[in-house]
């Protein structure tokens, strides 16, 4: 199926156009624009043949033939000046998330761990096809800064190149609901009522692939993952936080 062109409005903020590494001047043009956008839809693997590999995954057979490997939905556009940039797909449903840090201060930029999504989330942040396969749940070290818009994050790749996260991205630290809450959900009674109102760290990555929109994943003790409901949860935090459960 033939990519379809759309009219799309982008995010009002450049900051948020920023996040997904576009560079700072063409963002501050772009922010709040309308631009054409080509939609590519959705494909699942094995659905069509290719003459050869197209720099997206594929899969090879052992006689050599190459099919297409799962592609979700895909938006880009072009600039006009020559250069194609990609956008989350989860920007057709939603307004991107401006993400406020009550715990980040000004001052000297934080260290943080944080592991990044699926390679299609972080390839709709615009970073090389072959980087985000490579980097696909890996654990990383960003940096974390407070400018007047908001946390900025930013990770350095092997060869010193610096790239922009979706301040999202970053482990956030929420307070857990009641023991009903968390027994309606299917947690197990015990853990239900030795975790309730605690402070849980999870990982949660606003519109990929790898996290349902509505659902966190916890840790108990023993390293089971337990969901529970986003909106059940407060957030009271992002980034590095002693003393909550992972």
């Amino acid at each position: 199926m033939r990519p379809r062109r759309r009219k799309f409005s982008l995010p009002a903020h450049a900051t948020v156009l920023e996040e997904i590494n576009l560079p700072p001047a063409l963002a501050r043009r772009l922010a709040g624009a309308t631009v054409v956008v080509e939609v590519a839809p959705e494909e699942q693997a094995r659905t069509r043949r290719l003459p050869k590999p197209d720099g997206w995954p594929v899969l090879i057979e052992r006689d050599g033939v190459i099919w297409n490997d799962y592609r979700p939905l895909r938006l880009a556009f072009d600039d006009g000046e020559g250069r194609t940039w990609q956008l989350p797909r989860h920007w057709m449903v939603r307004s991107p998330e401006r993400v406020c840090d009550p715990l980040v201060r000004p001052g000297p930029a934080a260290r943080e761990q944080t592991s990044l999504p699926h390679a299609w989330d972080l390839f709709e942040i615009n970073l090389p096809v072959g980087d985000a396969v490579a980097l696909s749940g890996r654990w990383v070290v960003v940096h974390v800064t407070c400018a007047a818009a908001g946390p900025e994050v930013r990770w350095t790749d092997a060869d010193g190149v610096a790239w922009r996260l979706p301040a999202g991205w970053r482990r956030r630290h929420i307070r857990l609901p009641s023991a009903s809450c968390l027994l309606a959900q299917g947690v197990p009674e015990r853990v239900a009522r030795d975790y309730a109102g605690t402070i849980a760290s999870v990982n949660y990555h606003a519109g990929s692939m790898c996290c349902l929109p509505s659902q966190y994943r916890f840790r108990d003790a023993a390293g089971n993952k337990w969901p529970v409901a986003v909106d059940d949860c407060e957030i009271v935090g992002f980034g590095e936080a002693p003393g909550a459960s992972q």
